[in-house]
């Protein structure tokens, strides 16, 4: 199963999640990508 890296707003890693609750991060514009080769979302607020 494939997971999808995780950071914070001060760039410390999370738990990686699955990337069915990244889309919806991203759709929700709670995350944003921050690199692409290496899939990285940052997270805009501490949820």
């Amino acid at each position: 199963m494939s997971k999808v890296f995780l950071i914070d707003t001060n760039f410390k890693p999370l738990n990686p999640i699955h990337p069915a609750q990244a889309r919806q991060l991203l759709r929700n514009k709670k995350a944003a990508i921050f690199r692409r080769l290496v899939v990285l979302i940052s997270q805009q607020k501490m949820v």
